[in-house]
């Protein structure tokens, strides 16, 4: 926040921060890094809403990104209505400074063929909040069988196989995912792949592999990955959007989401 006040008073970038805050499908991302980076939570370790709580939940999260669209002017207001992908194409246009975008967007950030800031995008670790720490916020992809594959013997032996070469080892090494990562970039979850030579070397290519690793043992996961979490992300999403509009205040839009997410948990 002070670096990108001092941006704008230079007149280097009118809103040095870019934040992706549209109801898509990367907004609990998003919340969550923010959420975790301020030592907040959204529930508790019995699954209770704890979002509302003004010391331990979300609302310095939130109330940080108030102030910067607000009081800052840091961020654009138009944040309610960018996505990921198209914040991606702000950023690496260079209207922006810093960004809050996955991780393993650096490979396309500094390609000068798809980047016109490409060779100057660097990782960071995520900003330590005033009681908070350098946490995020850390997701694996699921794969699993389906019930259709169980219930035929053939198939699932099939499927338990291939299950086992997404995330195991084949012939004693982590084959599968270090060739995800080679291929597409895709990140993996297992420590010693960050020890491999090639590894190690690809990621140089493009970022430091060293930050990259420091940032991945501070990932949390999500707290709010339930059979309800469709439904109260709705709410959830609309609530932050309120807030940042000036519409509710910080405590009583996540009190809003709080609420929603206790009713729904008490039905399931």
């Amino acid at each position: 926040m002070e670096q990108s006040l001092v941006m704008k008073e230079k007149g280097i970038s009118d809103f040095p921060v870019m934040l992706a805050m549209a109801k898509e499908s990367w907004l609990i991302e998003f919340m969550s890094a923010m959420v975790f980076s301020q030592g907040g939570r959204f529930t508790d370790d019995q699954g209770n809403a704890v979002m509302q709580d003004e010391k331990h939940g979300a609302v310095k999260a939130l109330q940080w990104v108030v102030d910067a669209v607000h009081k800052h002017k840091i961020v654009s207001g138009g944040c309610l209505e960018t996505g990921e992908l198209s914040g991606l194409k702000a950023f690496a246009s260079g209207n922006h400074a810093f960004a809050l975008l996955p991780k393993y967007r650096l490979a396309m950030l500094n390609d000068p063929e798809q980047s016109q800031i490409a060779g100057r995008v660097k990782q960071a670790l995520m900003p330590m909040g005033t009681d908070g720490s350098h946490a995020t916020v850390g997701w694996m992809r699921f794969h699993g069988m389906s019930s259709q594959a169980a219930a035929d013997k053939s198939r699932a032996e099939n499927a338990a196989k291939l299950i086992e070469w997404f995330g195991g080892k084949a012939d004693g090494e982590y084959t599968f995912q270090k060739y995800l990562f080679l291929d597409l970039g895709s990140g993996f979850g297992v420590k010693s792949l960050f020890q491999d030579p090639e590894i190690q070397a690809a990621y140089n290519r493009y970022a430091d592999v060293e930050i990259i690793q420091q940032q991945q043992a501070l990932a949390q996961k999500k707290d709010v990955i339930t059979p309800w979490f469709g439904d109260w992300n709705e709410t959830n999403g609309s609530a932050w959007q309120s807030a940042i509009l000036g519409n509710a205040s910080t405590v009583d839009a996540l009190k809003m989401a709080g609420e929603e997410w206790d009713d729904l948990k008490s039905q399931a």
